[in-house]
């Protein structure tokens, strides 16, 4: 008996068919990186562009609103990039499968969309390209510092030892990240003493001592991987009395500073 062979596709249906595995290979991109969006992406996005258009007031030179804005692409699609670049490390990492199987089930690999030898292959590439673009927008030195923190965080323990070690890596990984959106923004290499402290006040101290408000919704999957997070560590309530108070102090601390 003659074995089946696949059937053979017209040029339209090909078409299609390439068509939908595209579709499907950028939908898997989209889900490695999806929560990142809201909490990094669009963020780093605005605070790039308004920190730049605030211009004299943080000892930055004058610019159009409109050129600032044409760069507002380059500045997402960097943001993603090396957001990609972590969420491929992090997911790929010992433990993080099962433990996104409870958190986040949708994720690529827990839900099969791609195996794990292909996810990891897939970062390679991604390093590649991270850098270069990294390279050509004048943003490498913060490109190789998020590096080095994605390799301490995710491969070296350094998301799972200390609740409040996690939380300054996470302070690290914002003023890597918003800070370089703000050299895109800013067309330049180099910022003004002002507008780097403000980024450092509130990348590293801000968003450190209350990023802990993400850990809540990852706390039975954390758990059972057995990482300390200050919600694992202080509990729900004890790590609510840290936002408070973060949140209560930044809010009095800022107004009569910096407004």
């Amino acid at each position: 008996m003659q074995k089946n062979s696949p059937p053979v596709l017209s040029r339209p249906d090909q078409q299609k068919s390439e068509s939908k595995n595209l579709l499907y290979h950028l939908h898997t991109l989209f889900l490695f990186t999806h929560d990142q969006f809201f909490d990094t992406i669009i963020p780093g996005t605005v605070f790039g562009l308004l920190t730049t258009l605030a211009g004299p007031a943080l000892s930055l030179p004058a610019q159009s609103v409109l050129a600032v804005l044409l760069r507002a692409p380059a500045i997402s699609a960097w943001l993603w990039l090396i957001i990609l670049q972590f969420c491929l490390q992090n997911q790929c990492s010992e433990g993080a499968e099962e433990e996104d199987a409870i958190n986040k089930p949708w994720r690529p690999i827990p839900s099969q969309r791609i195996t794990h030898v292909n996810a990891t292959r897939l970062l390679m590439a991604v390093r590649l390209a991270a850098v270069t673009a990294s390279w050509y927008l004048g943003v490498l030195y913060p490109f190789l510092v998020w590096s080095v923190l994605g390799s301490l965080y995710n491969d070296y323990g350094g998301s799972d030892r200390s609740g409040i070690v996690r939380n300054l890596f996470c302070g690290g990984f914002f003023t890597c990240s918003f800070g370089g959106a703000l050299m895109i923004a800013l067309n330049t290499s180099s910022v003004s003493k002002a507008a780097g402290q403000w980024t450092f006040l509130v990348c590293w101290l801000i968003l450190m001592t209350t990023i802990q408000t993400q850990e809540f919704r990852d706390e039975i999957g954390d758990t059972k991987r057995g990482r300390k997070t200050l919600v694992t560590e202080l509990g729900r309530v004890g790590a609510l009395w840290t936002v408070y108070v973060a949140v209560t102090f930044w809010s009095l601390y800022i107004r009569p500073t910096f407004l």
